[in-house]
């Protein structure tokens, strides 16, 4: 976990079309679920996953919605951001299906309990 956040860069679905579960580009690929991190492929967590030389796939609420426990099992690591300051719910999509992503985490789990920005 970089920064306290699982990041993931993808592109969003055009309007009017559902989004295609996808698995991980390659085989050092992190995840991000784009609405928990501020600026998507330029957040903070992003650009450290990135820094240490992870493939960085930031995905919108969709996106996410339509991957298979199989998809998820593919990353190396989920990043989930802490936009809570912010307000709204931006893990809303990750709660909605963590009976899909939660049995794909098989290793071991990190929660950074810091806010990446006041450090």
């Amino acid at each position: 976990m970089v920064g306290g956040a699982i990041v993931a860069l993808g592109l969003l679905a055009p309007l009017g079309t559902t989004a295609q579960a996808q698995p991980a580009p390659d085989d050092h690929s992190v995840l991000i679920l784009g609405s928990s991190v501020r600026g998507g492929a330029a957040s903070l967590e992003a650009v450290q996953a990135a820094a240490l030389g992870f493939t960085v796939d930031v995905v919108s609420d969709d996106q996410w919605a339509a991957k298979s426990s199989g998809d998820f099992g593919t990353y190396r690591a989920i990043i989930l951001g802490d936009r809570s300051c912010e307000g709204g719910k931006p893990l809303a999509a990750a709660e909605a299906n963590k009976g899909v992503w939660g049995p794909a985490v098989t290793g071991s789990v990190i929660v950074i309990g810091a806010h990446p920005a006041m450090r």
